[in-house]
């Protein structure tokens, strides 16, 4: 049993109540019997005192013969009282029963002779030397045949507890023993009884303080602590279910937050963190679990951001602003930061919600579809200023030398030919960007009559510069493709190996297969490409020297148009190069094509806005 446990706390007071109950009782049970006793010598004490009294014969014996009177001392020895006779006047003692020559000295200030003098008799209660033990006393005053009154006294003396008594006493005593051990050992069950019960509540209530609330308490029979009991039991339900609600609230907020793609962060008026989703976490590097409760400040550390949470938080109005983050990487993100302070629903302020947009993606576009503007109005003003001036200086009468006629018009057509290449490109892309969304209409072909149509189409320029186109796949390679797009893949592929390399040269294109894995490479011995282009070669309009590229006859679409076709194929495409050392394109492609939603969710991963 624990040392401070409930039925010793319980015990500890109860053993001295009921042992100080017990000397009380016993001292009231010794005081009452000894009050009895003195009531009962004090009525015997007047009995005999009045049988006395009654007997003028002997109250003349008395004083006529005084203490040597034998009839005195055998009448005080059979009443066993002690007798005096006192004159009220001197108050001097006459005679006394307990000595023959009774000193003579003044007695009046006695209190039962100086009640008897004024008429008030009363027993009083004192030592008396003859009996050697406390007595009672009473006079009073008696007639004398000579005509004058007596002082009567007679004392009598207090037992000490009679065998009857005593006897009565102790069993008393044992009687009230015995009641009080059969009271503390019911007590004691009574308790211990109480003691489980309590026990089983104090060891529930610990579980449902550390959130055990599922397993209920046993209700014991005695009402009151099983009435407790069972109503711990149904607030623990109740709890119970309100935690379970709690809970799946937060995991439902907790699952919303973490999916949004926005981040997300609550701050106190302190700039305290009071929550952060996984996106701002991920945006900012923190770990979500050990940022709770510090300052935003100390964990990011930028000033707009903070100023403008200080400015919402300072005006208690809603903010919108755009702001720049560079990362590790040093490259630039855009963000759309909405701060909106955080109210209690008695309206006062607790902090701020912070919900970071990420615009970088938009801003990329914006900017990218403002090159592309302006290099379509480049590439078209170029060919078009051409043709213009041409056909001018034929109007203002070049037309009629025929030799020069002949150079201008030579002139229009090849800008007419490039115009229509641009265009053929743009509305290539077009298209390929349709097809992008809705998926590109695909079946199950032979991939070495692809290569073998890719390779007639560039053979003639390969002659030209009498470059070898070295190939090789085997016929067992399927695989589901838009056979005339992937075949215009290859074609740009090819025409720029041949474009790019010096004469007397090949190009080799080699396709495996690897698993459920296509695989083409495009190798070529030409200048190659320094590995600061190469991140944006398949963007559309970069050209890494634009005048070798216009003068070669290139549109700077070529590779964008790769690209999505290797991507509506579900597929990728990367390159290695370094300069004077050629380049190496390679095409994956996997042997069926994913449906829509899973070629969008590829290519969102990987797109660069080409």
């Amino acid at each position: 049993m624990p040392a401070n446990s409930l039925l010793q706390k319980f015990l500890a007071p109860f053993v001295i109540v009921l042992s100080g109950g017990l000397l009380a009782f016993s001292w009231w049970i010794e005081y009452s019997l000894e009050k009895y006793v003195e009531q009962t010598v004090e009525e015997d004490l007047i009995g005999r005192f009045e049988l006395l009294a009654i007997q003028p014969q002997l109250l003349v014996e008395l004083v006529e013969s005084g203490s040597s009177s034998e009839v005195f001392q055998v009448f005080a020895k059979k009443t066993r009282i002690h007798i005096s006779i006192i004159d009220p006047k001197t108050g001097l003692l006459l005679s006394d029963s307990s000595s023959l020559n009774p000193p003579k000295g003044n007695r009046s200030s006695l209190p039962e002779i100086e009640a008897a003098i004024n008429n008030q008799p009363k027993v009083t209660k004192r030592f008396n030397p003859a009996f050697n033990t406390t007595a009672l006393w009473f006079a009073r005053r008696v007639p004398n045949k000579f005509g004058n009154d007596l002082i009567l006294r007679v004392s009598l003396e207090i037992p000490t507890k009679t065998p009857q008594a005593e006897g009565l006493f102790f069993k008393m005593l044992l009687a009230m023993l015995l009641l009080v051990a059969a009271t503390m050992t019911i007590s004691l069950l009574i308790a211990d009884g109480y003691r489980k019960s309590l026990n089983e509540l104090r060891r529930g209530a610990a579980r449902f303080a550390r959130g055990e609330l599922r397993k209920k308490l046993n209700v014991p029979d005695d009402s009151e602590i099983g009435e407790l009991i069972q109503q711990l039991n149904e607030m623990a339900a109740v709890l119970n279910q309100r935690f379970e609600n709690l809970e799946n609230q937060r995991s439902e907020r907790e699952t919303i937050l973490s999916s949004m793609e926005e981040g997300f962060l609550a701050v106190d008026k302190y700039h305290q963190v009071l929550s952060i989703n996984r996106a701002a976490a991920q945006l900012f590097r923190l770990n979500p679990e050990k940022v709770i409760g510090q300052d935003l400040q100390l964990l990011i550390r930028n000033f707009q951001l903070s100023h403008s949470v200080h400015e919402a938080l300072t005006t208690q109005q809603p903010l919108e602003k755009d702001f720049q983050l560079n990362d590790s990487e040093e490259n630039i993100k855009h963000f759309q930061v909405r701060i909106t302070p955080l109210r209690k629903s008695s309206g006062d302020q607790i902090g701020a919600l912070i919900v970071l947009h990420d615009i970088t993606r938009i801003k990329l576009v914006e900017t990218i579809r403002r090159d592309f503007v302006a290099n379509v109005s480049h590439e078209l003003k170029t060919p078009i200023t051409s043709i213009k001036g041409a056909v001018e200086t034929l109007i203002d009468g070049a037309i009629e030398q025929r030799e020069v006629a002949d150079r201008f018009l030579g002139i229009i057509s090849r800008h007419s030919d490039r115009l229509d290449s641009l265009i053929s490109d743009l509305l290539l892309l077009s298209q390929l960007e349709y097809r992008d969304e809705g998926g590109i209409q695909a079946e199950e072909g032979t991939l070495q009559l692809v290569i073998r149509h890719a390779v007639g189409i560039c053979e003639l320029k390969a002659q030209e510069k009498e470059i070898s186109l070295v190939w090789q796949c085997s016929e067992s390679i399927q695989m589901r493709m838009n056979a005339p797009l992937l075949e215009q893949a290859l074609v740009n592929l090819i025409d720029n190996a041949i474009k790019y390399s010096p004469e007397k040269r090949h190009v080799e294109i080699l396709a495996t297969l690897e698993k459920s894995e296509v695989i083409i490479e495009i190798k070529d011995q030409g200048s190659g490409i320094d590995a600061r282009h190469l991140d944006r070669i398949f963007e559309r309009f970069y050209r890494i020297d634009a005048a070798r590229s216009r003068k070669l006859g290139g549109t700077g679409l070529g590779l964008a148009i790769v690209k999505h076709i290797v991507q509506s194929h579900g597929g990728t495409v990367s390159v290695e190069s370094n300069l004077n050392m050629g380049s190496r394109f390679v095409l994956r492609f996997p042997t069926t094509i994913p449906n829509k939603t899973e070629l969008h969710e590829e290519r969102k991963e990987s797109e660069t806005f080409s």
